[in-house]
């Protein structure tokens, strides 16, 4: 184990996703199910997979293309979908609503809550 690239990965990671959509999802659900420990394990399930695809994909990558061009594709990735969500209205809404609605439509009786018959009008 390298403590070093553990530590850089753990800090960079902690500090990107502080106040990100997932943590504000994960608040709305605790406060909405009153069930703490199975937003937390649903949670760090989903964001422990989400991150071995990332590491799949990049080590398989990274053989197939130079590190060189990988960094600096990555970066104009970034600068590309910044500047696309900048100026257009991408996503549709961010609001917390949106998403319950969106999760609402594939587990009708599982999400119950009174914003739900708000947002049907």
């Amino acid at each position: 184990m390298d403590w070093k690239i553990f530590l850089t990965t753990f800090g960079t990671i902690f500090l990107a996703e502080l106040g990100d959509k997932t943590q504000l999802a994960a608040i709305m659900m605790t406060s909405k199910t009153k069930l703490p420990w199975s937003v937390f394990a649903g949670a760090a399930l989903a964001l422990c997979l989400v991150t071995l695809i990332g590491v799949l994909f990049g080590e398989g990558l990274i053989a197939v293309i130079p590190e060189n061009i990988l960094k600096k594709g990555a970066a104009l990735a970034f600068v590309v979908i910044g500047v696309w969500m900048f100026f257009s209205k991408w996503p549709p809404a961010t609001s917390q609503l949106y998403h319950i609605k969106k999760i609402h439509r594939f587990f009708p009786n599982k999400i119950k809550t009174g914003a739900m018959s708000r947002m049907e009008t």
